[in-house]
């Protein structure tokens, strides 16, 4: 069966260095203007916005926004970043086991000036400067986002390594995050399908086939998710589409440090907890310093007992 391309969106006034870097992914890559987006039908895996907040709801999916941030809230612009000693900001983290940061190194970045985002309480830093996140990531329901919270033209990391890198692996873990969505048995499917597609085959777990009747109105819902497993969906236009159905719970596995916890009504707020390292060799060290200086002790004093012994047989 031919694995199906993800479909990958770009949104933009005109980026070369995107464009480059986004084309060269093995996807079904559209370049779409601000206005084009919103009034496109389709559906998309990955939606890079550059420059751009989109007005529609945005459905389930992954999306990378550049110098804008999504409608979500709790989460605004709260003005701009800027350099304290020098024409740059000052990189002062990075979160190397972030996916996005396989093989990445940024603390030589160069950026002008970033904007100053009051971010969800869940986000993972990426980049940090001055005590500020610059690239961050997050997960709302069935939408990933990672934000980058700088206009690329304000910094030289288009000419850098790490910046192809980046991408690459940004958009690798985004299409894994969506083929690895979690869905749960009982749960209702809303169908990427071309506009195009009159009917769709679903084979279930149990080999059963299932054919859905496509409006040209509405994309086509799936609701027949009772067993757990592999569904492959198939129209006449696209290749196999795979999707997992679990058990799992993403509340559950969500393991996130909280800031309130809460028992019943009652609020138990966490107090702030410091990580700090413990070096076993300090104690053996201290262990072994005062066994020698016990035995130092027990030597000598035997050792003068026997002197004043002998000075009383010699008078």
């Amino acid at each position: 069966q031919e694995k199906r391309k993800p479909s990958i969106a770009l949104v933009t006034k005109g980026s070369f260095f995107l464009q480059k870097v986004l084309s060269s992914y093995e996807s079904d890559f559209s370049i779409l203007s601000y206005d084009s987006y919103e009034r496109e039908e389709r559906e998309f895996d990955i939606v890079v916005f550059d420059g751009y907040s989109p007005k529609k709801d945005l459905p389930p999916g992954g999306y990378l926004f550049i110098h804008s941030i999504p409608s979500i809230s709790g989460m605004q612009i709260q003005g701009e970043i800027q350099a304290n000693d020098g024409p740059v900001l000052n990189i002062t983290d990075q979160n190397e086991f972030h996916p996005g940061m396989r093989f990445v190194d940024m603390r030589k970045l160069s950026v002008s000036k970033a904007m100053k985002i009051l971010w969800p309480i869940d986000t993972i830093p990426i980049l940090e400067a001055q005590n500020n996140i610059l690239i961050g990531s997050f997960a709302k329901e069935r939408q990933d986002y990672i934000i980058i919270g700088f206009d690329l033209l304000q910094s030289d990391w288009p000419l850098k390594l790490s910046f192809p890198l980046f991408m690459a692996n940004t958009l690798e873990w985004l299409v894994q995050k969506q083929s690895l969505n979690n869905i749960r048995t009982g749960d209702s499917i809303s169908l990427k399908m071309p506009k195009s597609s009159k009917e769709i085959q679903i084979a279930d777990p149990m080999g059963k086939k299932i054919s859905i009747l496509v409006s040209d109105k509405e994309s086509p819902v799936f609701s027949q998710t009772n067993y757990a497993g592999f569904y492959d969906i198939q129209s006449q236009e696209n290749a196999v589409q795979t999707l997992a159905v679990n058990f799992f719970s993403q509340q559950e596995s969500n393991i996130t440090p909280k800031n309130n916890i809460f028992f019943g009504e009652k609020n138990a707020s966490t107090r702030d907890l410091e990580t700090t390292t413990s070096e076993i060799w300090r104690i053996l060290a201290y262990i072994a310093f005062f066994i020698l200086l016990a035995e130092w002790y027990l030597y000598h004093r035997r050792s003068f007992s026997f002197q004043g012994f002998f000075k009383k047989a010699e008078l």
